[in-house]
């Protein structure tokens, strides 16, 4: 019986254990004066270890330079695109349409953004022993390839995106956001337009015409007052901001070595464009 009965509890202080294992970390604490400011430079704590816009425009001028010097030398015209800053801001749009003025001018609509688009597109109808030759065939290495290497990488890091992901996606599954979700749900129906989620009304149907239409200006209107009145985009902020820290001190050896990667990249960026 004796044996039984530490059979017994040793099973329930395992069963104990695994569900230990399982319960979900608590919600990080978050400063409830927290302010976004300008959204088009909010950062967040994930962005030191990315490029930055002026950094990430160097770094494509670079590659392509070098990926249109490996293209000549095999024999096929490569013409560059223009080099135009990006439009957005990092997390502009992160925490869906926050700015007022655009609200009431273009709606959900980027036409900035279009524009910038359509002048990087480069017309260039490509046999396929050119694509070939620009992407590498299957198992090898095209001028792409070639130039990542030469540059130490890509500009972007598998780690960062995947913890920032994970920080997204916990944020959004935050009582807090969804406290502010569904005041700004209620502020919406309030006026008329009843949508689940703040990053789907730019989805609608409706709002893809060439232009902003009336309703789309009206909707996105009161969907930034909706925003303002709850205080919508600075919890958001302010969750993620939390999330993405705890992930930044849970991987901080990992993230230094992206950063000196990224250092070690600019370095050869400079070279090429000096």
């Amino acid at each position: 019986m004796r044996t039984h009965r530490l059979l017994v509890v040793a099973m329930l202080a395992l069963v104990a254990g695994c569900g230990a294992e399982e319960q979900p970390s608590p919600e990080p604490s978050i400063d409830s004066s927290f302010r976004v400011g300008d959204v088009k430079t909010f950062a967040l704590p994930l962005d030191a270890y990315r490029l930055d816009g002026r950094q990430q425009q160097e770094f494509t001028e670079a590659r392509l330079r070098l990926v249109k010097q490996c293209m000549e030398k095999l024999g096929y015209a490569y013409p560059l695109p223009p080099s135009i800053p990006g439009f957005l801001g990092p997390n502009e749009k992160r925490f869906g349409l926050a700015d007022p003025k655009r609200a009431a001018t273009v709606g959900y609509h980027d036409p900035e953004e279009d524009e910038r688009s359509r002048r990087l597109a480069v017309e260039q109808t490509m046999t396929e022993e050119q694509e070939v030759t620009l992407n590498g065939p299957d198992g090898g290495a095209g001028c792409n390839e070639e130039v990542a290497r030469r540059l130490g990488g890509w500009g972007l890091s598998d780690l960062v995106e995947s913890l920032s992901h994970k920080a997204y996606a916990q944020g959004m599954a935050d009582s807090r956001v969804s406290k502010a979700t569904e005041g700004w749900r209620e502020c919406l129906k309030a006026a008329g337009h009843d949508y689940p989620d703040p990053l789907e009304i730019a989805g609608d149907p409706r709002f893809t015409t060439e232009a902003a239409t009336g309703l789309e200006i009206e909707v996105a209107t009161i969907d930034v007052t909706c925003k303002t009145n709850v205080n919508y985009v600075n919890t958001r902020a302010a969750v993620e901001t939390a999330y993405q820290q705890r992930e930044v001190e849970a991987n901080r050896a990992a993230l230094d070595e992206v950063r000196t990667q990224n250092e070690k990249i600019l370095a050869e960026v400079a070279k090429v464009n000096s």
